[in-house]
């Protein structure tokens, strides 16, 4: 059996007279495949940190938003957050090299070069969790990215 962190206030029912108690934080289980809240044996935390402690995981969280850039010849995106690993899907129409280098955010260094083709092109690159930008330094194009939590 699972245990996990529902952090939604839901209804939970304290004894056998279902007497309602709101609680911020109550455990749930999973059953035939849904997480439902827990009755009888469950703990109201007041916070997921209180929650952390005794070793319960928060719930899992939906994806976040897909990050969108577009964009004409050279030139360097703004700082972004990644929550979860996510795909970028890019797409260049010129003839020129299309490099795209993903940066860390907080000093700017090099992490990874997600893109190197000549002419137009299209395909997908991985994007790690973390605060980064995207320095495209050639291409005399338009281009498209589009990155997606998975």
């Amino acid at each position: 059996m699972h245990r996990i962190l529902f952090l939604l206030t839901i209804l939970a029912f304290a004894d056998a007279a279902h007497a309602a108690t709101r609680c911020p934080a109550v455990i749930g289980e999973m059953s035939n495949g849904t997480w439902k809240p827990s009755r009888g044996n469950y703990k109201c935390f007041t916070s997921a940190r209180d929650a952390k402690r005794y070793g319960f995981i928060p719930a899992p969280t939906t994806p976040t938003a897909p990050v969108s850039f577009t964009g004409s010849t050279n030139q360097v995106t703004g700082n972004f957050t990644i929550t979860r690993p996510s795909v970028m899907t890019y797409s260049y129409v010129g003839s020129d090299n299309f490099i795209v280098i993903l940066r860390r955010a907080s000093n700017g260094s090099w992490e990874d070069l997600l893109v190197n083709e000549i002419g137009n092109t299209a395909g997908v690159a991985y994007v790690p969790i973390g605060t980064h930008f995207l320095d495209l330094p050639y291409g005399d194009g338009q281009w498209s990215i589009v990155i997606t939590p998975r």
